[in-house]
């Protein structure tokens, strides 16, 4: 599943960098400075990262709650399997949004 996750990451990231080239285009075209604030890639590469650290954070807690024991293993993996498939509805959302 994480496997999907980067991929629909890949292909965001590639939709992001192409809306990014045409509203800096746009604004050329007007003379006017592009904002940064209104960049699409380096604020979906922020949100990943963020996402990459909760997924560890929340599985490992999640895996924690049986101390060690067995099950651990199960848990941390039905934890990633979730918030992957979770990531991968969001990562499909932002696609249509910037496709539009």
């Amino acid at each position: 599943m994480l496997g999907q996750v980067d991929a629909a990451f890949a292909k965001a990231l590639d939709a992001a960098i192409t809306e990014d080239a045409s509203y800096s285009s746009v604004m050329s075209r007007k003379n006017e400075p592009v904002d940064p604030k209104f960049l699409v890639a380096p604020a979906l590469k922020q949100a990943q990262e963020g996402w990459l650290q909760y997924l560890k954070n929340q599985c490992r807690a999640e895996g924690e709650t049986r101390h060690g024991g067995s099950g651990t293993d199960s848990i941390n993996s039905l934890c990633r399997y979730r918030l992957a498939k979770q990531r991968l509805a969001e990562l499909e959302t932002t696609i249509s949004l910037i496709q539009r």
